[in-house]
């Protein structure tokens, strides 16, 4: 069931008389009040599926095409934020290492406004020794 970009209603995963006599029914959903759901695959890596849960209690209509449209229209704005947490969650573990390093990094960008230093940098920025930033660009003194 869980293929990336497809919305399934809680009756397409399992009959609705056995939800209503699982465990998971009358130990979890019934007691918050919950009976009806709908799910959307984000993506999946692997055994990793990021799904959005939608959940209604019993007094009202059960998940339907009109739900499911309104899913599938939020669901590649999911996908997109689900990989930019991605790459940020990336950019830090990459921020984590460079700090650990005993030499300098700053990264720049094209326009050489400095984007990123290391401690190593900020350290030698902060000895005011001749090399620092200024106002947001790498400088030099002589």
């Amino acid at each position: 069931l869980i293929v990336p970009g497809r919305v399934f209603l809680d009756q397409e995963q399992c009959p609705r008389s056995d939800l209503e006599r699982s465990e998971f029914f009358n130990d979890c959903l019934k007691p918050f009040g919950l009976a009806y759901s709908m799910g959307a695959a984000i993506t999946r890596e692997g055994p990793r599926a990021p799904t959005l849960s939608c959940l209604r209690g019993p007094s009202r209509q059960p998940f339907d095409q009109s739900d499911r449209e309104i899913a599938r229209f939020v669901l590649p704005h999911l996908r997109r934020a689900w990989t930019i947490a991605e790459r940020l969650d990336l950019l830090a573990a990459g921020e984590s290492v460079l700090d650990t390093v005993p030499l300098g990094a700053v990264f720049l960008a094209s326009d050489g406004a400095a984007i990123y230093c290391n401690r190593a940098a900020e350290e030698i920025f902060n000895a005011n020794d001749g090399l620092g930033l200024r106002n947001g660009e790498l400088s030099a003194g002589d």
